[in-house]
């Protein structure tokens, strides 16, 4: 009997700590989706972070590292107080065999600075980059391959 009444004061109490003790991580980006349309030149995009949540959170932006060489992220990790933004710039630097349009994802994860048991939110930005290089297409290479040139110069 002792042992059932301790058990069910321990559980409590466990369940009182744990409650007061979690923190609620939120994240918000705008725009949604990100577009890059090389044969008209646009290799750089701005997406802006939000806190939604109660505390300060720690950020990290990052797409998956099969396209980390096309992909530059500014800026892929801070830390946000509650209702403050970041924006971070994506720059494309498309590969000379890129052809047709490229689709990824870059990641944005938060984590709470106070919680050590990885508990956090993300969002998921859907990415297109329409290189304007396909074997239908032939003519546009020219263009694709004046955006890379142009790039050197800036």
């Amino acid at each position: 009997m002792k042992k059932t009444i301790l058990r069910s004061v321990l559980t409590i109490l466990s369940v009182i700590l744990l409650t007061q003790t979690t923190s609620a991580v939120s994240v918000g980006v705008s725009p949604h989706s990100l577009q890059f349309d090389l044969k008209d030149g646009v290799l750089q995009k701005n997406i802006t972070v939000i806190n939604n949540g109660n505390d300060l959170s720690s950020y990290m932006v990052y797409t998956d590292s099969e396209y980390s060489s096309q992909i530059i992220i500014s800026s892929s990790r801070f830390d946000l107080s509650p209702g403050m933004t970041k924006e971070v710039t994506v720059s494309c630097i498309p590969s000379d065999s890129a052809s047709g349009n490229i689709s990824l994802k870059i990641n944005v994860a938060a984590s709470s600075d106070g919680t050590d048991l990885g508990i956090g939110a993300g969002i998921r930005i859907p990415v297109t980059i329409v290189t304007g290089n396909s074997a239908d297409q032939p003519g546009i290479h020219v263009y694709t391959s004046f955006s890379q040139h142009m790039m050197n110069y800036f």
